[in-house]
Order: C-alpha cells, then sequence, then structure tokens
C-alpha cells in the first residue's frame, strides 16, 4: 500500500516536530500469528455464536429505548 501525501512548509515543519518527540522511542513490533483456518462445523459454530450474540444485543438495545 502506498500513499502520496502533499503538505506545505507549516504541516511539513508540524509533522517535524511530531516526530521529533517520537523519534527516540523503540517500537516492538510483535510477529503476528497466522489465524487458523476453521474447519466447517467450527465456522458454523462461530457464525451461530455471532448470530447469538447479535441477536442478544438488539434485545437489550430495545430493552434500555423503552
Amino acid at each position: 500500500m502506498e500513499y502520496t501525501v502533499k503538505l506545505n512548509e507549516q504541516q511539513v515543519e508540524f509533522l517535524k516536530s511530531i516526530l521529533a518527540q517520537i523519534e527516540p522511542i523503540q517500537f516492538i513490533i510483535a510477529p503476528t500469528v497466522k489465524p487458523k483456518k476453521l474447519s466447517k462445523i467450527e465456522q458454523s459454530l462461530e457464525n451461530m455464536r455471532e448470530r447469538r450474540a447479535n441477536k442478544a444485543a438488539k434485545k437489550r438495545n430495545n430493552n434500555n429505548n423503552k
């Protein structure tokens, strides 16, 4: 992914001041774990859980609005 951003001088200076404050901080990025591919049964169980959770959330919202 690549982006091009056009900045004026004032914006560049502002960005430089922010980066100067952040520069001493070291960022540690942990390696990402590749998600496990779910079987059809596991996927259907996950979908069922999501539907139940959504239904419960709608019910809670309807009760709170009354």
